[in-house]
C-alpha cells in the first residue's frame, strides 16, 4: 500500500523535539553494512561459488543481521505476526512485513526440507512491486530505494543457497546497477527503519537496537507513521522486561514517551486502529481507566478481529474486572485467527483470573481446567517455545495443588530458553516456587540468584535482589 500523495524530502525534514530518546538508547545504532555500503565487486560470467558468498555478506539484508540467534519465539508465532501485519491499516506500507514473511519460508529455523524458496521469492516479489509504488509516490525523496537494497540482497541470498548461481550473478548486477556509489543519507534512514521492524518480530533480545534503528531513521524521516508505531510498539516490550507491574514511577518516563509516539501516529493517520489499542493498554496500565475503556472501544470498531487488537482489548476489560467483554472479544477473534497464540494465552489468563475472584463458588476448579486448556493449546501451537504460558500454566497448576506438574513446568521453562529475560522471569518464578510452596529457602536462594545473574536490568532480577536477604539463610550465601 503505497502513500497517496507525494512527500517530497523536504517536507520530512523537519525535525519534532518532543520524541525523546530512552535511556540507553541515546546513541545511534551503527550497522557497518549500512554505513559502509559501497559495491565495487567485479562480476564475471566465471564467479565461484565461494566469492559469491563473501560478496553477500557484505550486503546488508536479513541473512546478515542474526535473526537466527536473537529470539526463542516460535517460527509459527513469526509467521502469525507477519500475516497479522499484512491486514493493518499502516500509512506507507507493507513492504517490511512482505519481506518478512517470505524470510520466514526460507529461515534456519526450517528443517532444510520444509524450506520454500519458491514462496519466499514471490513474497520477496510483491514486496518489490509495493516498494516500487512507494518510490513512484515520494517524489524527490529517494528513501524507498533503501528497502530495494535490501529485498534485492535477500533475493540474492535466496537464489544462493537453492544453488541457482546464475541467478546470484544477475541480482548482484541489478544491485551494481543500482548502488554502485555509496547510499544516500535518506536511504540509509529507511535501511535502518525497516531493520528495526525487522528485529521487532524478534523483539526479545533486540529490543535496544531495535529502538536505536528507530531513533537514527526518525532522526530523517520524523513522521514516517510505520516507525513511529513500531517505535512505541518495542518500547512497550522493553518496558514490561524493566519494570515491575503495577508500573513504579521509573516506568513513568517510558510510558510518556510511548503516549507521545502513539498520539504521533494518530496525527497522521487517525484511523490508525493499532496504534489506539496500543495507546489504550498504555492508559490502563498507568490506571486511566476511563481513557482507555473509551479508546478500545473506538480501536474495536475499526477491526475486532486483529490479535493485536483484540489482544488489547481483552487486557483492558480484564484490568477492570469485565471478564464476560473479555472472553467474547477473544472468542471472535479466535474465530478468524484460531491458532493465535496470544489470543490463547490471553483467554487461559481471563478464565484464571475469574477463579481467583470466584474461588469460592468454583469448588471444582472449572474456570482453572478451562485456563489449563487454553494454556495447552498455545504451547502446542508454538511447539513448545512460549515461556509465558509455561510459567503460568505452572502457577495454575499450584492453584490446583499440583506441585509436582508445577515443578516439572518450571524447569521445561529454565530448560528450553536462550533468552536472559525469559530465563530470568522462570528462575525467579521457580524460586518463589520454592520459597512460598515448598519451603526450599536453599533452592529458592539459588533460583533468585540464577535470576538475578541472568542481567540486572530485568524486573525480575530486581525483585529477586530485594527478597534474597529477607530469606531465613546466613546473608553470607548472597552474592549482592
Amino acid at each position: 500500500m503505497a502513500m497517496k500523495e507525494k512527500i517530497s524530502l523536504g517536507q520530512m525534514i523537519k525535525m519534532d523535539g518532543n520524541i525523546s530518546q530512552t535511556e540507553g538508547s541515546n546513541l545511534f545504532h551503527r550497522d557497518a553494512l549500512i554505513e559502509d555500503f559501497s559495491f565495487r565487486h567485479e562480476l564475471g560470467k566465471h564467479v565461484s561459488a565461494n566469492s559469491y558468498e563473501t560478496i553477500l555478506k557484505t550486503l546488508p539484508c536479513y541473512f546478515n543481521w542474526d535473526l537466527e540467534d536473537s529470539s526463542d519465539e516460535a517460527l509459527e508465532t513469526l509467521v502469525q505476526c507477519a500475516q497479522e501485519n499484512l491486514v493493518s491499516n499502516t500509512e506507507m506500507t507493507l513492504v517490511p512485513h512482505k519481506t518478512m514473511l517470505g524470510y520466514l519460508y526460507v529461515t534456519q529455523r526450517r528443517r532444510m526440507e520444509d524450506r520454500e524458496p519458491s514462496t519466499a521469492l514471490s513474497w520477496f516479489d510483491q514486496a518489490l512491486s509495493d516498494n516500487q509504488l512507494d518510490t513512484d509516490s515520494c517524489g524527490d525523496n529517494d528513501g524507498p530505494q533503501g528497502d530495494t537494497l535490501i529485498l534485492l540482497g535477500n533475493i540474492a541470498w535466496v537464489y544462493f543457497i537453492s544453488g541457482r548461481l546464475d541467478m546470484v550473478g544477475k541480482t548482484l548486477q541489478k544491485i551494481k546497477q543500482k548502488f554502485d556509489n555509496r547510499i544516500s543519507e535518506s536511504q540509509k534512514a529507511f535501511m535502518y527503519g525497516h531493520k528495526g521492524m525487522c528485529l521487532a518480530y524478534f523483539i526479545k533480545r533486540t529490543c535496544d537496537v531495535s529502538i536505536a534503528c528507530f531513533n537514527r531513521a526518525l532522526s530523517v524521516f520524523p513522521c514516517h507513521t510505520d516507525w513511529l508505531f513500531w517505535y512505541g510498539f518495542t518500547l512497550c516490550f522493553q518496558r514490561d522486561r524493566y519494570y515491575q507491574k503495577p508500573f513504579d514511577t521509573d516506568a513513568f518516563s517510558v510510558l510518556h514517551e510511548e503516549e507521545i509516539l502513539y498520539k504521533h501516529v494518530l496525527e497522521n493517520n487517525s484511523n490508525h486502529s493499532f496504534a489506539k489499542a496500543m495507546l489504550s493498554s498504555l492508559f490502563c496500565a498507568r490506571g486511566q481507566y476511563d481513557n482507555a475503556d473509551s479508546l478500545i472501544i473506538d480501536a474495536l470498531q475499526s477491526n475486532h478481529t486483529i490479535p493485536t487488537i483484540a489482544y488489547s482489548a481483552a487486557t483492558v476489560y480484564a484490568t477492570l474486572k469485565n471478564f464476560r467483554l473479555s472472553i467474547k472479544v477473544l472468542e471472535q477473534a479466535l474465530e478468524a485467527w484460531p491458532n493465535n497464540t496470544y489470543l490463547l494465552r490471553q483467554l487461559a489468563y481471563t478464565y484464571k483470573e475469574i477463579y481467583l475472584l470466584e474461588s469460592a463458588y468454583d469448588t471444582e476448579q472449572n474456570y482453572l481446567k478451562k485456563a489449563i486448556r487454553y494454556y495447552d493449546k498455545a504451547i502446542k501451537v508454538a511447539n513448545g517455545h512460549l515461556p509465558d504460558a509455561i510459567i503460568s500454566k505452572a502457577k495454575v497448576c499450584t492453584l490446583m495443588g499440583n506441585m509436582v506438574e508445577s515443578h516439572r513446568l518450571y524447569l521445561l521453562a529454565i530448560n528450553t530458553n536462550r533468552d536472559p529475560y525469559w530465563k530470568s522471569v522462570a528462575y525467579f518464578e521457580f524460586g518463589e516456587f520454592c520459597e512460598q510452596h515448598l519451603e526450599e529457602h536453599s533452592d529458592a536462594l539459588k533460583y533468585y540468584q540464577l535470576a538475578i545473574d541472568q542481567g540486572t536490568q530485568y524486573w525480575c532480577a530486581k525483585r529477586a535482589a530485594h527478597v534474597i536477604p529477607h530469606l531465613p539463610l546466613e546473608k553470607s550465601l548472597y552474592r549482592p
